[in-house]
């Protein structure tokens, strides 16, 4: 069946969300566009969408991950977006801080920019998570940085000046977010608390080669690929290691969801070292995670920039989504860019793959 969809402009690769901005029972789009900024189209049901730009960063916000998110509590869903990080070399992106949220005001035809991220903060990359990570009523956000070293991520709503944002006091002391490292694919839920969020955080650690080994001996792997574990449980945030490995590549996707059907919280990354797979960790509910034996679950060797879990068939199971772009980077190179759909069958059965050609 063709679709005769108008768009109100043309858009760059990034990341799009769909929620019903307006409230007219009709879902509309949200794009984060590489190098350009965020852009909202209201949907009519029918195909058309309209521009509803006024008051965001449509030009002066390159960003590649957004959110859609009820921030302010007024029932209307707002954006959430990151920076996707330096435009070039000594380049800066944009002059606002690094974590904007647009307020969505008059039914999603006008939106409030506010700053989440305080500007002196280098934050900024491909991935983003919105969580409960202190117990009030505004969600708190923790990016990903493709700036060495820049482990100020986490930022908690202020409970007394409302819609703010800032790191926590202890962040700078390295127990929190880990130092000496580039900061990749991230997600939140409820991995050990039904009243607050857990932070799953990824990176890629390396050792400062140039420090004298008589004051710190080298470790054994002095690049290695982590998984941690941020918890808020207790009076300060913790973290808590989930798994290293030796790589220099980052983790490419992150997800959640209850892949067994027990009524706890799991992860779902996928990785390329020490080989390309998609790996599921069951959670208990208490924090702790076992690996999941699976079957099916076969990664091409493309790159996959995000994983998204949603039931496809209806059957009450997450599913897993990835998609893939191409290996060349020419039009005139072969196309072989695909999404592929990983259907849960439980936990007994095999995932079952359908793959559709991009």
């Amino acid at each position: 069946t063709a679709w005769n969809t108008v768009w109100p402009y043309r858009i760059d690769y990034g990341a799009v969300v769909a929620a019903d901005f307006n409230k007219d029972g009709k879902m509309d789009l949200a794009f984060s566009v590489h190098l350009q900024g965020i852009r909202v189209f209201l949907g009519d049901g029918k195909g058309h969408f309209t521009d509803s730009g006024k008051g965001l960063s449509s030009t002066d916000f390159p960003s590649r991950r957004l959110a859609a998110i009820d921030v302010d509590g007024d029932g209307y869903p707002d954006i959430v977006a990151l920076s996707e990080g330096p435009a070039g070399p000594g380049a800066a992106t944009t002059i606002y801080g690094k974590i904007r949220v647009f307020l969505n005001t008059k039914k999603g035809t006008e939106w409030k920019a506010i700053d989440a991220a305080d500007p002196k903060y280098a934050v900024g990359g491909d991935y983003l998570a919105v969580g409960n990570f202190n117990g009030d009523k505004t969600p708190d956000f923790f990016g990903s940085s493709v700036y060495y070293q820049a482990h100020n991520l986490l930022f908690l709503s202020d409970k007394k000046k409302r819609l703010t944002w800032a790191p926590p006091p202890t962040n700078d002391e390295g127990k929190i977010v880990p130092f000496l490292s580039y900061y990749a694919a991230t997600t939140a839920g409820p991995f050990s608390s039904k009243k607050l969020d857990d932070a799953l955080v990824s990176y890629v650690r390396f050792w400062p080669t140039s420090l004298d080994p008589q004051i710190a001996s080298r470790p054994p792997l002095e690049t290695i690929v982590g998984i941690d574990r941020i918890t808020f449980v207790g009076d300060v945030p913790q973290r808590v290691p989930l798994l290293r490995f030796k790589g220099t590549r980052p983790i490419s996707g992150m997800a959640s969801g209850d892949f067994d059907g027990d009524g706890k919280l799991d992860a779902l990354f996928t990785r390329f070292e020490p080989q390309r797979e998609g790996v599921i960790l069951l959670g208990d509910g208490k924090g702790n995670f076992t690996r999941a034996k699976t079957k099916g679950l076969s990664l091409r060797a493309l790159t996959n920039y995000d994983v998204t879990v949603a039931d496809v068939n209806g059957d009450g199971r997450p599913d897993v989504i990835i998609m893939y772009e191409s290996a060349n980077e020419t039009r005139s190179g072969l196309q072989d860019g695909s999404i592929q759909v990983f259907l849960n069958r439980g936990v007994e059965g095999a995932a079952v793959k359908s793959e559709k050609k991009k």
